[in-house]
């Protein structure tokens, strides 16, 4: 299996809010990344960010990604994932202005 990138996850987060996916919390982030992953690996033969999926209650859920989001959007014990997303988001908007 690949191994875990963790830009790729981040690059995930901003691709769907740069399409500006309506109500995109937590469980609709791992709905999107589980058929992204699996479709890509269908076409590609490798997943894109290279996380575990486990099974939970309302579906699939990116084993490492999850813990990451919840310990910087829910918990606050981290933010570290929180400074990387809006550092992107400012330098995209930043770069659109251009």
């Amino acid at each position: 299996m690949e191994r875990y990138n963790l830009d790729k996850f981040i690059n995930a987060i901003l691709f769907f809010v740069d399409k500006k996916v309506k109500r995109l919390g937590i469980t609709k982030l791992n709905k999107l990344l589980y058929f992204s992953d699996f479709e890509h690996y269908r076409l590609y033969g490798r997943p894109i960010i290279g996380d575990n999926y486990i099974r939970m209650k309302k579906g699939p859920v990116p084993e490492k990604s999850y813990n990451i989001f919840r310990e910087n959007f829910e918990s606050d014990k981290d933010d570290s994932l929180k400074k990387a997303v809006s550092l992107r988001l400012v330098k995209a908007s930043s770069d659109k202005k251009m």
